[in-house]
């Protein structure tokens, strides 16, 4: 029987071919546990990244032996994902943005070097004066992860000077 090591990314799956002489058919553990088997084919998907053993042994016919071998199965971790883009607000007001995000426990969050409040996936825009603004995004991500971070421009447009006249007598 021969099995070869396995690398895929997590999310995705990998197949296996499994050639030997003299079996019936194959037996196959990843960590202690049943994989399902389709002839000489095994489908392996839905691991958590990092090293796995994947075990077969063969089902001999009568006139040979069974063999056991081993393989690792490496689960590479994929980037996490936030969705943040430029964005436009107007002087004096405050906002909250909602981000899109995989693979995400938190997110720590900056504006031209000083940290913002973040709630979740939810970042606390405030005030700002008028012009143009550096958001950093960065995610600290699960287990099958690996941290990113993004940058948005916040641009802050110019508020309407405002002229009050009070009743005035000429």
């Amino acid at each position: 029987i021969t099995v070869d090591d396995i690398a895929y990314n997590y999310g995705g799956f990998s197949k296996v071919k499994l050639y030997s002489n003299g079996a019936e058919g194959f037996i196959a553990k990843i960590d202690g546990n049943d994989v399902s088997i389709d002839g000489n084919e095994i489908l392996i998907s839905g691991l958590d990244a990092g090293n796995h053993t994947l075990t077969v042994s063969t089902r001999p016919d009568a006139n040979h032996n069974s063999v056991t071998r081993t393989a690792k199965v490496t689960v590479r971790k994929v980037n996490s994902s936030v969705g943040l883009k430029d964005f436009e607000l107007n002087y004096g007001r405050s906002s909250t943005i909602k981000l899109d995000t995989e693979g995400v426990i938190e997110l720590s969050a900056e504006i031209d070097g000083s940290d913002v409040n973040v709630n979740g996936n939810l970042i606390i825009i405030p005030k700002l004066d008028a012009g143009t603004h550096m958001l950093i995004v960065t995610t600290v991500p699960d287990d099958n992860h690996i941290s990113v971070t993004r940058t948005a421009n916040i641009t802050v447009l110019k508020a309407d000077s405002k002229i009050t006249v009070s009743n005035a007598t000429l």
